[in-house]
């Protein structure tokens, strides 16, 4: 079973909107395919370490589906050696 997350799951859950406060996308990366890979996601008027105003957030979709705030690992190249059977 594929578990997915909607974006607006994932801004809800660090951003906290309430009623009377704006969330707008502010930027969109896509990837080669066409995917959306980031989104960049902005709240009016929440109280925050640095102050009242606007809050600006960047969430990236991950293999799994799931939208977090931090960018997924990129492939590394790898190497395996297999024993020879003798």
């Amino acid at each position: 079973m594929m578990v997915q997350q909607s974006l607006r799951t994932a801004v809800g859950k660090w951003l906290d909107p309430k009623e009377g406060h704006t969330v707008r996308v502010l930027a969109v990366q896509r990837g080669a395919l066409g995917r959306i890979v980031s989104v960049c996601v902005e709240i009016d008027g929440i109280v925050g370490a640095q102050g009242r105003g606007p809050h600006a957030l960047f969430f990236f979709r991950h293999a799994d589906r799931i939208w977090r705030v931090f960018p997924p690992e990129r492939a590394r190249p790898a190497m395996r050696v297999d024993r020879l059977e003798t």
